[in-house]
C-alpha cells in the first residue's frame, strides 16, 4: 500500500513539472465553451468540471465493470489508462481555454475536483462500516479495496486540482470565440 500511495506522489510531482514546463494550445470547441453566459462565473465553470469528472469516472467503471462481466482480461487497465489520459486533457483545456486569475483557477479547481474528494469521504466511510471479521468472512481484502480507491481517488482529486491551477496555454484565437 505504501508503494502505491509513493507512487501515486511520484506520478503527481511529475504531473506538476510537466504541466508548469510545457505551453497547451486551446481547442475551439473549449474556448467557446469557456466563453458561453452560462459559464462565465468560475463557480458555474468548477461546476461543469465536477459534472465531467463525474462522467468520465461512471463511464470508465460502467465499461470496466461491463467486460470484466465479459471475462476481458486487463480491461482494468486499459480503460484506467484511457480514463485518466481524457481527464487530462479536459483539465488542461477547462483551464486555458477559460483563462482568468489565479483565484478563479483555485476556485475551479476546487469545485471540480470536489467530486473525488467526496469519493474519498465515501470510501473512508466503508471502511469503517466493513463487518468484523468472522470464521466465515474475512472483510481483509474489502479493506486494502477500498484503501487503493482512497489512494487513487485523493490522487486523482490532487491532479485535477493542480492540472487547473498551473496549466498555461497560449492565447486563443479571437476569431474561435
Amino acid at each position: 500500500m505504501t508503494v502505491l500511495l509513493l507512487f501515486g506522489l511520484v506520478l503527481v510531482l511529475i504531473q506538476i513539472i510537466l504541466v508548469r514546463r510545457i505551453t497547451f494550445r486551446p481547442i475551439p470547441w473549449f474556448t467557446r465553451m469557456a466563453a458561453s453566459a452560462r459559464l462565465e462565473s468560475p463557480y458555474a465553470y468548477g461546476g461543469f468540471l465536477f459534472i465531467l469528472n463525474m462522467v468520465i469516472f461512471l463511464v470508465i467503471t460502467a465499461l470496466v465493470v461491463f467486460t470484466m462481466m465479459m471475462n476481458v482480461a486487463l480491461s482494468l487497465f486499459l480503460f484506467a489508462g484511457v480514463g485518466v489520459l481524457i481527464s487530462f486533457l479536459i483539465w488542461i483545456q477547462m483551464s486555458i481555454s477559460r483563462g482568468g486569475s489565479k483565484k478563479e483557477k483555485r476556485i475551479i479547481g476546487g469545485i471540480g475536483s470536489a467530486f473525488y474528494w467526496v469519493l474519498s469521504v465515501y470510501l473512508l466511510l466503508q471502511i469503517f462500516l466493513l463487518p468484523p471479521s468472522t470464521a466465515e468472512e474475512d472483510p481483509f481484502i474489502q479493506f486494502v479495496g477500498l484503501l487503493m480507491g482512497i489512494v487513487i481517488s485523493l490522487t486523482a482529486a490532487v491532479s485535477c486540482w493542480v492540472t487547473v491551477y498551473l496549466a498555461k496555454g497560449k492565447p486563443a484565437d479571437p476569431i474561435a470565440r
